[in-house]
């Protein structure tokens, strides 16, 4: 069986696999500081700790909202925070679907599962904050 976190950015649904995530957060605020890597909205405080945030509505081009809640997740040892608009809780699944032939996904969709009656994409938060966008950030850190 394969455990999966869901949640919401806009109306689109995704999910991660739950080994890549560490807590929730639902901070009040976003401390900015300066000009900051692309796609990086901030800072937040957890647990005694600077946390830089990753904005995945911006990553896919939604209009910012007010509400939302962080998954802090340890990719590459240090803690990344991945803003989302809800966390819906955790689903399973006996497997994760491959995508057909024809599809070529980004390297950060891991894939597919079937829920209710749909399907939701899962993606992977240590593909899709690596390499130069991981690199970016880590000059903040």
């Amino acid at each position: 069986m394969n455990y999966f976190l869901r949640f919401t950015i806009g109306n689109i649904k995704l999910a991660v696999p739950v080994d890549e995530v560490g807590e929730i957060a639902r901070p009040k605020e976003i401390t900015r500081k300066g000009k900051l890597a692309k796609y990086f909205i901030g800072f937040i405080k957890f647990r005694k700790e600077t946390v830089p945030v990753f904005d995945l509505r911006e990553f896919f081009g939604i209009k910012p909202v007010k509400r939302f809640e962080v998954i802090i997740s340890d990719i590459n040892n240090s803690n990344i925070g991945v803003k989302v608009d809800k966390v819906l809780g955790i689903i399973t699944s006996q497997e994760l679907q491959s995508y057909p032939d024809f599809v070529k996904p980004k390297k950060y969709l891991e894939g597919f599962i079937p829920h209710d009656g749909g399907v939701i994409q899962v993606l992977s938060l240590g593909k899709l904050i690596s390499g130069q966008r991981l690199r970016a950030i880590r000059k903040y850190l």
